[in-house]
């Protein structure tokens, strides 16, 4: 039976090169080749190789960019859900192993083994703003595989830890603070009645856990008013989340349309005739231009990423729901020098449902 020689980690970036390397155990695997198969859900790929000096290689990655779905599922713990779009779960035969492949993409002399990035939430951005009435989902990096979760401190799954490597969180309206670790969270002291204990400075006494080392990662919940003009963007980052960003005040609607097929019919009845020629096709383009200044550095380069993530949404206010865009061409500059910078960026719409 084949050796593995190398194979994915646990949970990485489906976006760069995943590798699984093979050596040959067998004079029949060196002259009739070896097959490996991906399995998740019920769908499955198989890949065929030649051996070269004993050894070949996968490069799975080729597949795994291709199997995102549209998939979501609760998990047991509030508000807590696994989301296909940002990762899913596959197998390896040849391996006999099970691994998590993320919508994320690490840059050159970045390391795209997301189990060596900690606990954390799947985002740069330096503060997430909540907005009354619009969705707000965060995700997380679970490498210990013992998430307890808080909204303002109030613990919602102490004796039920989530244990799934990658997942997200859906925020409710008026939250302040998330707050994942991977040990139990302090607790506030309570009567009998369940009133907290409160000193003379009406400050909540508070135990801290004991456990030692307990990493954290804490989010500021920024709520915010419903600006004029809302535009409600998100879209998927490199590290395999989604951010969030409320456009406001100006955007510009667009709309050309071109007539692709003219006909001329035959007139017989000039009298009566209502035309002359009509059109039976037409494209029709639409788009929103949307913009934001006065941004920090990484603001920018958040933003930014916008122009080349692979999903790109609008929120419908009417319908409460997504429905996805697509940035048009374009170029972005900035200058080192401005300690503010801007951006504008075009989204083409939806095509629209005519009547040809």
């Amino acid at each position: 039976m084949a050796t593995i020689i190398k194979k994915p980690s646990g949970i990485h970036a489906a976006f760069n090169p995943v590798i699984l390397q093979v050596r040959a155990a067998t004079q029949e695997e060196r002259e009739s080749g070896i097959k490996c198969t991906l399995s998740s859900g019920a769908r499955s790929s198989v890949i065929g190789r030649e051996f070269f000096n004993d050894l070949t290689r996968f490069d799975l990655s080729g597949i795994l960019k291709y199997r995102f779905t549209e998939e979501t599922a609760d998990l047991p713990q509030p508000y807590c859900f696994l989301d296909g779009r940002l990762a899913f779960e596959y197998g390896i035969d040849l391996s006999a192993s099970t691994h998590i492949a993320v919508n994320a993409v690490a840059q050159l002399q970045r390391n795209p083994d997301m189990s060596t990035w900690g606990d954390r939430f799947l985002t740069d951005l330096p503060a997430i703003k909540k907005y009354r009435g619009y969705p707000l989902d965060v995700s997380y990096l679970n490498n210990s595989r013992s998430a307890v979760i808080a909204f303002d401190g109030e613990t919602l799954n102490e004796n039920d830890p989530v244990a799934d490597l990658h997942f997200s969180i859906t925020i409710p309206d008026d939250t302040a603070s998330v707050t994942v670790s991977n040990a139990l969270l302090p607790i506030c002291l309570l009567t009998n009645s369940g009133e907290k204990i409160q000193t003379n400075g009406l400050r909540d006494i508070i135990v801290e856990n004991p456990a030692q080392a307990a990493a954290q990662a804490k989010g500021g919940i920024v709520s915010s008013c419903t600006p004029g003009s809302p535009c409600y963007l998100r879209w998927i980052n490199r590290l395999g989340g989604f951010d969030y960003r409320m456009f406001c005040l100006n955007q510009v609607y667009g709309q050309s349309v071109k007539m692709q097929t003219v006909v001329s019919p035959v007139i017989d009845d000039i009298l009566n005739a209502g035309c002359t020629d009509y059109g039976i096709d037409a494209e029709v383009v639409r788009t929103v231009s949307v913009g934001a200044g006065g941004l920090t550095g990484i603001e920018y380069n958040e933003l930014l990423n916008i122009s080349t993530s692979p999903r790109v949404e609008v929120w419908d206010v009417e319908v409460r729901k997504w429905f996805r865009v697509h940035v048009a061409s374009g170029k972005f500059e900035h200058g080192t020098r401005d300690t503010r910078k801007e951006i504008e960026l075009e989204l083409t719409l939806p095509t629209l449902q005519m009547q040809f």
